[in-house]
C-alpha cells in the first residue's frame, strides 16, 4: 500500500512538473507576444506623430523663411515670396473645403458615430476655421510682397512694364 501511494505521488510529481514546464513555455510565449505587441504600439504612434507634421511645416514660421522675408530687397525676391504665400493660401484653402465636406457628412450622417457626433463636427468646425484664416492671412502677405515688388521694380527705374503687371496683379 505505502509502494501504491508512492508510486502515486511520484505520478503526480511528474505531471505537475510536466504542467510547470509547459506553463512556463506558455509564460515566455506570452512575454514575446507582448513585448511584439508594445513594439508595434510604439511604433504606430511614433507614425501617427510624425504623419501630422506636414500642418505644423506649412504653419509655423521657420527661421529660413523669416529671414527670407527679412532680406528680401529685390523684385524677384518679393515675387517668390508673393507666390509662396499664394501656394500656402490655396493649399490651405483646399484643406479648408476637405474639412467642410468632412463636416457636411458628420451632420448628415451622425447617427453613425453617436455620442462622438458632436465632437467630431465641433472639431471639424476648428480645422475649418484655422484653415481660413491661415489662407486669409497668406493672402495679406502676398497682396503685400506683391506691392513691394512693385514698389522696388518702380524705383529701379522699370516703370512702363512694371506698371501693367502691378496693376493687373494688384486687381487679381
Amino acid at each position: 500500500m505505502a509502494e501504491k501511494l508512492l508510486g502515486a505521488t511520484r505520478g503526480f510529481c511528474k505531471s505537475f512538473e510536466m504542467r510547470r514546464r509547459q506553463g512556463q513555455a506558455v509564460s515566455a510565449k506570452n512575454a514575446i507576444m507582448k513585448e511584439r505587441m508594445l513594439l508595434a504600439i510604439l511604433l504606430l504612434f511614433s507614425l501617427i506623430s510624425c504623419g501630422h507634421t506636414h500642418f505644423y511645416d506649412a504653419v509655423q514660421d521657420t527661421g529660413a523663411r523669416r529671414a527670407a522675408i527679412e532680406s528680401a530687397r529685390l523684385r524677384n525676391d518679393h515675387d517668390a515670396l508673393s507666390r509662396y504665400f499664394e501656394d500656402l493660401a490655396r493649399e490651405m484653402q483646399g484643406k479648408a473645403r476637405e474639412k467642410k465636406q468632412l463636416l457636411d457628412h458628420y451632420e448628415s450622417k451622425s447617427y453613425l458615430y453617436g455620442r462622438r457626433a458632436e465632437n467630431l463636427k465641433s472639431h471639424t468646425e476648428a480645422g475649418v476655421r484655422r484653415y481660413e484664416n491661415i489662407a486669409r492671412r497668406s493672402l495679406r502677405e502676398a497682396d503685400a510682397h506683391r506691392r513691394l515688388a512693385c514698389e522696388s521694380a518702380r524705383q529701379s527705374g522699370r516703370n512702363r512694364t512694371i506698371d501693367a503687371s502691378c496693376h493687373e496683379s494688384a486687381y487679381n
